[in-house]
Formats: C-alpha cells, structure tokens, sequence
C-alpha cells in the first residue's frame, strides 16, 4: 500500500528473498518470494536444501558413501575418499584384474592390490620366493629373476671337466655337466687340464700345446753302433732307444772304431774325428849330423816315427861337433859354449885368477837338498892360484853363494884322475878388501891317507846353519896336497817349514776344534819339525809357545801333530788366528861320516783359523736333577786336547745363605775330578759350577764354560718358615693368596739385562720357566709348589742372577 501518498506502495523498505522451508529443517528450496517482511514459519532466507521432505538432508549434512548427494552440493560422495580395489579370487590377500574405484571396502574377496599374477592359485603372488623353474613365481614379470646363474658344460666322459656351448642355468643339471670347459677331448677321461704332460706328440694337459713343459734332447743316429751320432739333429722329448745318441761326434758313421775318443795315430787320416789328419801324433825332429843325440833347430821336419840322423830335441849349438850340447861339461878358458846354454867360459866366471876375488859372480843353489834340481859346477883347480885373501898354501878358488836358508849343504867331488886332497871354508861376503880373510868354518875332514867313509880323498861336505838367509858369502875351495884336479861342486839349501793344513781344514785355513790334525810340509832328510807359535804375521815376531813333533816310532820325523798341542780351545764366541813357523832339524853327515845337527829355520809366518768350538762344562749325569755324593766325583762333559788339566769353579747358591765361592785347579790330564778334593764342599747343598781347561803351556786357558747345577746329597730336614735371599741387587717378593689357590711371584730387575726368568725346585729340577718381557714382572703359580726351597734364576746377556725362596704351607 502506498502509506505515504507518493504514488508508490511499500517504497524506501528493505525486500527479502524467503523460499519455503517445507520439512522444517531451516534451510528452504524453490522460488524466490520477495518480500519487505518475513512471512512468518514455513519460510527461510536460504534455498539450499536440495530435499525440502527430508529434515535429514541439506547443505550442512555429511556427506557419506552411499551414491547420494547428502549435502546438497549437487555431487553425490564428494569430499570421500576413493580406493581402488581388485578381486582376489583365490583369497591369498593379492588382488588382479581392473581396478574398483570405491570409498567403502566391498569387503571379502577384494583387496587394495593387484600383484597376483595367478589369481587361481593362493601359493603364487608377489612375496613368493622366486625358485628356479622358468616361472614368473614373485610376480614380478620376470621368471626366475633374482637367482644365480652359472655356465654349465658337458661333461660327456666324466672325468670332470666339461667342454663345449655353455648352458647357463640358475640350478645344476646333475651328473654330465661340470662349470669348467677346460676338457681337450671329452670322450677320453684320462685327458683333461691336470693331466701331466708326457712326452706323445699331444696335448694331454689341454693347454693348446703338445709335450709343452717337457725337456727336448738333440738326439742323432748313430748308424755303426759305436755310442757316437751323426747327421741332422732330431730335438725329441723322450730317448728314440738303440740307435740314437746325444752327441754327434762321429765323422764316420758306417765305422764303430773311428769316433771323437779314438785314439789318432800315424797314418794320414783323421782318426779322432777332430777334423785334423796324424794331430798330436807327428813328432818334430831335428837334424843330428853329429849324432849326439841333439839335434839342430833349424833342420826341423815332422814325422810319426823317428828317422835315422834325427833328434826329438833342438837344443844342439854346435851340430858338426859331437862333444859340444846341453849334457857336455863346460871347460874353463876354451872360449866355447861347450853345453849350449848361451854362455861362453861361464862355470871359469866364478873362478877366482891369482888375488882378484871381486871378479866373482854368483852361482847356481839347489832350493832344497835332496829333492828337485840339484845344479853343480866344475872346477879346475888346476887353473888356480894361491889368493892373498887365505893365507893357507895350496892353490885356491873363490865364489860368491846368495843362500836363501841359514842352512846351507856344500859338497865338493874331488878329482877322479889325481889323489887330491881338498877342504872348503866360508868367509862373510866383503869387498875392497886385500890380504888375508877370517873363515867362518872351515871343513877338511877326509885326507888321502884317512878317507873315512869317502872313496874320495878330494871330496869335502861342509854343513852349516849358521848362515843369514838372502846374505851372500864367499866360498873357497883349497887343493891341500900339491895335487889338484878338476873337481864338481854342489851347493843346496837346506830349508825350514811351514804349515800344510789344507786337507785337514777343507782348505780354508780354519779348524773347528782342536782335536784336528795339525800337519807341516815335509822336507827330505828332516829329522824334526819345531813348530812356534808367534806374536804375529812377523816371522821374527816373539815365540810364545815351542812344539816339537814327535817322531814316529822315535825314528823317522813326523809331520803331524794335534792341534790341540799347538793352541788352546777356543771357546769364545769368535773365531781366532794364530801365527805359525816351523823350523826344521837335520841330522847330516859329511864326507867322513861325521854326523851333524842342523836347524834350517822357518821363513814362513803361517796363519791358522779356529772357529768356536763347544762349551766346556759339568756332564750331564752330575747335574742336577741328580744328586752327588761328596765321596763320588765329577766331570766335564767332554775332553779338551791339548789340556794339562782342568780348573774348577764353585759358588754355593743353596740352602746357606753364607757366600761359598771355590776355584780348584785339576792334578792332571783327567776330566775327573773328586768331590772330596773341594775345600770346604758338604751335604744339602746346591752350587754353580763351570770348568775350563788349562793348555799345556801352563800359560794360556779356555774361556770358562756355562754355569751348570750340583747338588749333593741331602740331610733330612726342611725350613718351615717363610724366608727370601737377596743376590745381586734383585728382589722378589711372595703374596700367596690369603684364600688359597694362587700365588703371585714379583720379581724386580732390570730388563735390558735378562729374558728368562726359571723357577727350580730343592732337586735343581725345573719347575716352571718364563721369557721376560718389558711388561712383565709378575708371574702366576696355581697351587702346585710343596712346601720347600726353591731357586729362581734369571738368565740373559751372560749374566745369572739368583734368588732362594723357601715355602711352607
């Protein structure tokens, strides 16, 4: 109505939409009335209830899954969450087929995944263990996934090893197959990988190469059977048997007497199979106009057998004439080379002429008398004249001799055409000197009408040890009896020895004990060998020690000796040298048959090893465990050679605490020794003992030997309290335990000096030993130790320490 007159009804109010609420629920559906006041009940300002005959259903329900649009949004089941289902026929709890998208569970026989490949079978789906029979049984889309595959071969002969195409398989096939393809030959067992190799043109081991690893020999016919092959080598593995050798050294294979050991003789062919006619066989002879039997250098030919008017030799100067070669005697102012050896007159050289002895040379001297070359030289004594440097009458000769020993042999032949009488004196060599010498010996011993043993009155033999070696002399010889001739001079030295150990040493030098032999050179005519040990390398060096080699049997010299004579035991920890020379005794007699002693001294200083031998100390069947009587005796485990007796050491380590320390020296060569001649010794006790020997020099000793355990025999009796001994700035200490069962040992020294720590008990029978280390000083015992004394010992370094402990429980 148009309350306000101005042509319009109802104009300046507010309308309002009101739709009709016909179940109540608040919320209204259908048109619109518009209106400026509310209807009243039955209308609402809203229209979004999308089922106005249902007060359960508006725009503020819960929407739940049942296909309906419960909340009147216009979409049935949103907001709802959706799962995808799947059948599972055959209930294992895995789904298949197309998915079910649902916001419910539809319940049994459907679930939420779809990983059964077989949904007919409950054992198959996708936590089934995959197992290997090319099925899919994990359901994963692969048969057989996840399983180890290995190549397999057949292996057709069994032998186990297989060969061709590889099956490659996740399970074994069984018998016939093998994972090697290592088989060469897979229908023979015997040939395979690990066959050995022998030697039959074929690979047996199948590496890819026959008889591969085998030695391959040149073999060679040898068609005559002689032992020695010819032709083209056959290199083979194993021996072709008769027929073959493995040298090829015949050069002619149809004749078994020639071959490369035939002997070659003369007869223009090739014997030896060398390759050379008549080699080592032809002989050089030389042209004998003169027949002497030396022939002439430069008239050579060669020849298999000698040829009348030839010599095998060259050494002739003077062909045309027989009384000139090698074997004739030189003869003094010929002016001929009457010996052919280059020098004219050379045996006249040494001869004195009137007063002039300062023309003199030097001349030839055996090395050694009786052995090797022993050269002469003539003399006229015809050609002579009585020197004004000897004032005795009688025509004399003079010659310088250089000995090379101080003891010299000079003998003189006196004239075989004449009934002369000579002497032969020595004088110190001097020159510048005119008038009468002084001889140093003179020797005249035989005289025509008083020969002694000699056939000669002429001849003369002068022995002499009082000569310097290297330091010439004069030596004249005299005719005395107006009746001179030419004579023959002979000169040798007589030598001292030396060391000659090389068999007895397996030629090193060195000995390992002196037990051994000990030898020198052997020199002809010696009577006995003085044998001294020097300071030094220094022939001349001071003598400590003189040995004379006993004869054998008291008459013929003998060149050996025990070493153990010469030097003491080595018993330190290395090895020793000492120095040696040996001079040599000779019993010689001159022309007359007068013996005389002669001492050709050493030259030689000669080095002699000797290696540590084996210590030196109380046997095993006087130590302890074993007990001693002291009426009983003693001895070293081994003799020493060489020794004139055996010292003795004793300290007292149980039970007394008083120091007992003893050194007894052996009345003898014995190794025994009798406890009753210990000063001081007595029952119940154990003591350290060791032993060295004494050489027979009565100078020098051994090292003295290890300690080693005595113990006498006990009284009865035995300590019932607890009690510790200190030696040697050591200690230990006894905790048993209080409960019983254990028993702890502190022992405190000083580690650098010891490594092993032995526990004895009142027998000296070890109980328990330790090796020491940085770390450890203390050492356990279960409850295994009776009541006693006992020892403990450390070791190391040379060094002994021990410590008494006595137990009682």
């Amino acid at each position: 109505f148009d309350d306000d007159c101005d042509g319009t009804a109802d104009n300046g109010l507010t309308f309002v939409d009101y739709y009709v609420d016909a179940d109540g629920d608040g919320y209204g559906a259908g048109a619109a009335s518009n209106l400026c006041s509310n209807p009243g009940v039955g209308y609402v300002t809203n229209n979004t209830d999308c089922n106005d005959v249902d007060a359960t259903l508006n725009s503020i329900t819960t929407e739940v899954c049942n296909n309906f649009d419960d909340d009147c949004d216009g979409t049935a089941d949103d907001g709802l969450n959706f799962v995808n289902y799947y059948v599972d026929t055959d209930g294992d709890g895995y789904g298949a087929g197309a998915a079910i998208n649902l916001c419910s569970n539809p319940g049994a026989g459907y679930v939420t995944n779809n990983t059964d490949c077989n949904d007919a079978d409950v054992t198959l789906n996708s936590i089934t263990t995959e197992v290997c029979n090319n099925f899919d049984d994990d359901c994963d889309g692969t048969a057989d996934d996840g399983l180890t595959f290995v190549n397999y071969y057949v292996d057709t002969d069994g032998d186990g090893y297989g060969a061709g195409a590889a099956s490659n398989l996740c399970s074994n096939p069984g018998a016939g197959y093998e994972t090697n393809n290592t088989d060469c030959n897979n229908n023979n067992a015997a040939v395979h990988s690990i066959t050995t190799e022998v030697c039959n043109n074929f690979d047996d081991d199948c590496d890819g190469t026959a008889d591969d690893g085998l030695t391959f020999v040149n073999y060679y016919v040898d068609t005559d059977g002689d032992g020695y092959g010819a032709g083209a080598a056959s290199n083979l593995c194993s021996n072709p048997g008769a027929g073959y050798v493995t040298n090829n050294t015949d050069c002619n294979d149809s004749d078994a007497t020639l071959n490369s050991i035939t002997t070659e003789v003369c007869n223009n062919f090739d014997d030896d199979c060398d390759g050379t006619i008549d080699d080592g066989v032809l002989i050089t002879y030389y042209q004998d106009m003169d027949n002497d039997g030396y022939g002439n250098a430069a008239q050579a030919i060669q020849q298999c057998n000698i040829i009348q008017g030839y010599a095998v030799n060259s050494l002739d100067c003077a062909d045309n004439n027989a009384l000139v070669n090698p074997a004739s005697q030189e003869f003094c102012f010929n002016f001929i080379d009457d010996n052919c050896n280059g020098l004219i007159n050379e045996a006249c050289g040494n001869l004195i002429q009137g007063d002039d002895i300062y023309s003199s040379v030097s001349v030839p001297v055996a090395n050694q008398y009786g052995t090797g070359a022993q050269p002469s030289i003539i003399l006229n004594l015809n050609l002579a004249t009585d020197s004004p440097e000897s004032s005795a009458a009688g025509s004399d000769l003079w010659l310088l001799v250089t000995p090379t020993s101080n003891a010299v042999r000079i003998s003189l032949s006196g004239s075989t055409s004449v009934q002369d009488d000579n002497e032969i004196s020595i004088y110190n060599y001097q020159t510048g000197v005119i008038g009468n010498l002084i001889p140093l010996l003179v020797e005249d011993a035989v005289q025509p009408n008083n020969m002694g043993v000699s056939t000669d009155g002429g001849n003369e033999v002068l022995l002499t040890d009082q000569l310097t070696a290297g330091v010439p002399i004069w030596v004249c010889v005299r005719n005395t009896n107006g009746m001179p001739g030419v004579c023959r001079l002979q000169i040798a030295n007589l030598q001292g020895s030396q060391t000659d150990i090389g068999p007895y040493t397996q030629y090193t030098g060195f000995y390992s004990n002196v037990c051994q032999n000990f030898k020198v050179k052997f020199r002809p005519n010696a009577t006995g060998y003085n044998v001294h040990r020097i300071d030094n390398s220094d022939v001349n060096s001071n003598t400590n020690w003189l040995y004379a080699i006993p004869s054998v049997s008291g008459t013929v010299a003998s060149t050996i000796c025990q070493l153990g004579k010469l030097v003491p035991a080595n018993l330190t920890s290395n090895a020793l040298t000492y120095y040696f020379k040996v001079d040599v005794n000779y019993v010689l007699k001159d022309a007359f048959g007068t013996n005389h002693f002669v001492v050709a001294n050493g030259a030689v200083a000669s080095p002699v090893g000797l290696n540590p031998e084996g210590d030196l100390y109380l046997r095993t069947t006087d130590q302890c465990p074993v007990y001693k009587s002291v009426a009983g005796s003693i001895a070293t485990n081994r003799s020493v050679c060489g020794s004139s007796n055996y010292n003795w050491s004793f300290t007292q380590t149980m039970p007394s605490p008083s120091p007992f320390d003893v050194t007894v020296s052996g009345t003898s060569t014995s190794r025994i020794l009798p406890i009753s001649v210990i000063p001081g010794i007595g029952q119940n006790q154990v003591y350290d003992v060791k032993v060295r020997a004494r050489h027979l020099n009565n100078v020098d000793y051994t090292n003295w030997g290890s300690y080693k355990c005595l113990r006498t025999i006990a009284s009865a009796g035995m300590p019932l309290e607890i009690e510790f001994e200190q030696r040697l700035n050591s200690e230990a200490i006894v905790y048993p335990n209080p409960n019983g069962g254990e028993m702890f040992i502190l022992v405190n020294y000083d580690r650098r000096d010891y490594s092993q720590c032995q526990l004895y008990n009142q027998t000296g029978q070890l109980v328990k030993s330790w090796n020491l280390t940085d770390e450890q000083s203390e050492f356990r015992l279960n409850d295994e130790l009776a009541s006693g004394i006992y020892q403990i010992r450390l070791t190391g370094s040379g060094k002994t320490q021990l410590l008494r402990l006595i137990i009682a429980k």
